[in-house]
């Protein structure tokens, strides 16, 4: 599958889940109604015969008739009673709404709430520990790779099992958590394994439905929990007291009534963590798949499954709360009736061709801390090395070859191996100081400024006087120092320093970001119109961090096709072709054969003047409604767009990374010689 038909099936598995969900709380609702009801005719078998006669008059509406002895004995009409049916589901229902929607609450954080839970410490760039450099590395060189913002990264150094996690509802919040025994007693190839697998499961779209199986879990076990509550309640002090009768039996009674309830709850908990387990096993299946796509180095994961087989604590976390997050780990880190992940010998066996998974207890291919250092990366294919010079360090501007293609398409959300040793030659492109500086939260908002200063002299002035109003002197001389690198940095650098960027600017307070918006905002308005590049920083970067800092409140629902959007992708289309071509002609043909790609033959095209960049912003925001299909057609007919010509620009080039990121679909960078094949 590629990466649109895994977020297809992720849709299909979520709407299973609801429906599943929605059938094992309707057999709650009968199973409390039942408890309740057989509580009221326990408690009423020793009223007189007169009174149960009476009530069953009632019940029956029939005043003339005397009720049989069958009637009058078991006192069957309170075995089903609408009335008393709708109070127990309106009941139930409350309960199982409040349970989940204070859970929805307890993750409006994101994945930071779930790392948090865990006990997680947020680890940063300029950490001296080595362990914690190795892991940000590692995650650093994937997310440039794969096309995604940084997600944050956290350490559990209180777990020495070897696990991991992805958690968040979206890429924007994602969070990477990864145990210290997994650092500790993985090599870096192993390490890189391990976390391309995490990676996966945000490419897929398996983190948002994990987030929400833990909601859907938490109301059916809230019931449980409240049952378990009228139990002990009753048993500590209700079977000693007496009925307004005088007799006793009432608070034993209603013990029966909370335990019922608490066995309904705990047998609905059980149906659900059947689901978690059977959608969980599968997907873990599809990561490890798809993390030996990423790396070409089967031995790397694997040998972190060796490794935790051969490890005293395993894959074990220790949290208290590791048990509502259990299907979201690595490797089974909560023991359970029903695992959630498939067992050791499995996953070694689907990876490494031909074998039987018998040799789970072996000796590992590498060595803890072995492999090639903090910096290095290893795994990669000949050709490709970390340390090798290329002629076309930039693909930009140049010709497209026609043999050796490369889909683009197909590389959304399954980068390869050159994707992430691409990313870490750019790494090394970058100026020692502006790398330093972006990765460090109070100066990297000083390169998003310096990226924005204008080449015009007139323009920089404003710029400049407008930002020593709005920021601190110390920032400012950090500035001005940084302007000639920045102003002489190759273009195909400028997104690679902002997606770094992006990863320690959530670092910031809100009032902070509100501040930063603001003042990118001015700069860009300074001289009454909207370059590219400044689209691209505004759209990409202040969009993910608004996302991060409002998590779970910027969630689309994916049901429209391209019919629905036919004036949007109108304009999409019409502005990637003319930022791509200088002469009309030029840029219809390139618009035709993005529209024809559609099956949209004879759209017309916007002309120049009409692409508005703010009025694109609008248009983007309702094409990332599209469903996952959808989308991969519209992005599609873009790269032929870009194609057309055979050539790539710097301007297509970053359009199109922006496009497809702002509909969710992350695309890789543009390697040196790639040729798009759509």
């Amino acid at each position: 599958m590629n990466f649109f038909e895994h977020q297809d099936v992720a849709r299909r598995k979520t709407k299973w889940l609801v429906i599943i969900y929605v059938i094992t709380v309707v057999m709650i609702v009968v199973g409390v109604h039942a408890a309740v009801c057989a509580g009221l005719f326990f408690s009423n078998l020793d009223k007189g015969a007169e009174q149960v006669e009476t009530v069953m008059r009632y019940e029956y509406g029939d005043f003339d008739r005397e009720p049989t002895p069958r009637e009058a004995h078991t006192y069957a009409g309170y075995f089903w009673h609408p009335g008393i049916f709708g109070l127990v589901a309106m009941a139930v229902l409350f309960v199982v709404f409040l349970g989940s929607a204070y859970k929805r609450y307890e993750m409006r954080a994101g994945g930071r709430a779930i790392a948090e839970w865990l006990g997680g410490r947020q680890i940063f760039y300029e950490s001296e520990r080595p362990m914690e450099r190795k892991i940000w590395n590692v995650v650093e060189e994937m997310a440039i790779a794969s096309g995604i913002p940084m997600p944050t990264v956290y350490l559990l150094e209180r777990e020495n099992g070897i696990n991991a996690f992805a958690a968040g509802m979206t890429i924007d919040d994602a969070v990477i958590g990864v145990t210290k025994g997994c650092v500790e007693q993985l090599s870096r190839d192993e390490l890189q394994g391990v976390i391309a697998h995490e990676f996966s499961h945000i490419f897929h779209g398996d983190m948002r439905l994990n987030m929400r199986l833990i909601s859907v879990l938490a109301g059916i076990t809230l019931l449980s929990y409240i049952g378990y509550i009228i139990f002990r309640g009753s048993a500590g002090s209700g079977s000693g007291r007496r009925s307004s009768s005088g007799k006793k039996g009432g608070g034993g009674q209603i013990m029966l009534v909370g335990l019922a309830i608490y066995v309904i709850g705990a047998v609905g908990a059980f149906a659900a963590a059947i689901i978690q387990s059977a959608i969980s096993r599968q997907r873990e299946f599809l990561a490890d798949a798809s993390a030996v796509q990423f790396t070409r180095n089967p031995v790397g994961i694997s040998g972190a499954l060796r490794a935790i087989g051969r490890c005293v604590s395993g894959a074990r976390v220790e949290s208290v709360r590791s048990g509502e997050v259990r299907h979201m780990f690595f490797g089974q880190g909560v023991k359970t009736w029903f695992a959630t992940h498939p067992p050791l010998r499995k996953r070694i066996s689907r990876i490494e061709t031909g074998a039987d998974g018998a040799t789970v207890e072996g000796l590992r291919e590498s060595t803890p801390g072995g492999g090639a250092g903090l910096a290095g990366v290893a795994g990669f294919s000949a050709g490709h090395g970390a340390g090798e010079t290329i002629a076309a360090e930039s693909p930009i501007g140049t010709e497209l070859p026609s043999s050796d293609k490369v889909a683009l398409l197909a590389s959304i959300g399954d980068p390869h191996e050159e994707h992430v040793s691409y990313a870490q030659r750019l790494l090394k492109r970058i100026p020692e100081d502006l790398l330093e500086a972006a990765h460090e939260c109070y100066t990297a908002r000083a390169v998003v400024y310096g990226l924005l200063i204008d080449a015009e002299p007139a323009t920089r002035a404003v710029q400049l006087n407008e930002l020593r109003e709005r920021t601190d002197e110390t920032l400012m001389k950090r500035l001005e120092k940084m302007l000639p690198e920045l102003a002489a940095l190759p273009a195909h650098l400028r997104v690679p320093l902002l997606d770094i960027a992006k990863g320690v600017l959530k670092e910031m307070t809100l009032p902070q970001f509100q501040q930063f918006s603001e003042t990118i905002d001015v700069l860009i308005e300074v001289d009454q119109r909207l370059s590219v590049f400044e689209w691209v920083v505004r759209k990409s970067l202040i969009s993910h961090l608004d996302a991060y800092f409002n998590a779970g409140k910027r969630l689309v629902k994916e049901n429209l096709n391209i019919k629905q959007c036919v004036k949007d992708v109108r304009l999409l289309l019409s502005t990637i072709a003319h930022a791509g071509h200088k002469h009309a002609p030029d840029a219809l043909v390139s618009f035709e054969e993005a529209a024809d790609s559609l099956g949209a033959r004879g759209l017309a095209m916007t002309a120049r003047e009409g692409c508005s960049l703010s009025e694109l912003d609008d248009s983007m925001d309702r094409l990332r409604r599209l469903r996952p299909a959808a989308k991969e057609k519209l992005i599609g007919g873009c790269i032929r767009s870009v194609a057309s010509d055979g050539k790539v620009s710097q301007m297509e080039a970053e359009l199109l990374r922006v496009f497809s990121e702002t509909l969710g679909c992350p695309v890789p960078p543009l390697l040196p010689g790639q040729q798009f094949a759509v």
